[in-house]
């Protein structure tokens, strides 16, 4: 995107937040069978296919611009520490930055939102709805934030997991 530099200070985490990733082929030099090819990779965006480098430098600017760098370190420690496959450096940054951008330690659809919120963010917690539900089949209790949502859409496919759930508390401590 050429004319991405005119509009910096009008991006939204929405507009960063990564839908797939892309990757291009381009010549760089020769003819016929001397040819030399490059591979550029990339991320589709709301605002278009950007680059890794260049869509990395917009989304760290625009984590500064909103006060953000605890948090992105917070969520940094904890893929780090829940992550359990090696991947590179460059690439573990992309992943985290992603989850930043689709502002993932806000959604209570994220599988992670009670533990992460629980560790960094206790105050996220208290104003969040958590059911504890026991499950007819094995008798564990489960934390569940988004249950509420999802029972109010479609309580029949919930009710397919959940043959009898027991609504035990629903404010978190």
């Amino acid at each position: 995107m050429d004319n991405i530099g005119n509009t910096e200070h009008a991006l939204t985490f929405a507009d960063l937040r990564v839908h797939y990733y892309t990757g291009r082929s381009y010549l760089i030099s020769g003819e016929g069978r001397n040819k030399v090819f490059g591979y550029r990779h990339g991320v589709m965006t709301d605002i278009g296919d950007l680059p890794e480098t260049e869509w990395t430098r917009l989304a760290k600017q625009l984590i500064r611009q909103s006060g953000e760098q605890e948090l992105y370190q917070q969520l940094f420690a904890w893929e780090r520490e829940q992550s359990h496959w090696e991947q590179s450096p460059s690439q573990f940054e992309l992943d985290v930055l992603s989850l930043h951008m689709a502002r993932l330690p806000d959604n209570p659809a994220w599988c992670d939102f009670i533990p992460f919120n629980r560790k960094y963010r206790p105050e996220v917690l208290c104003n969040a709805e958590i059911l504890w539900l026991k499950c007819s089949g094995c008798g564990k209790l489960h934390e569940n934030a988004f249950f509420r949502k999802q029972w109010s859409e479609n309580p029949d496919r919930i009710k397919s997991r959940w043959p009898y759930p027991h609504q035990i508390r629903q404010k978190y401590p």
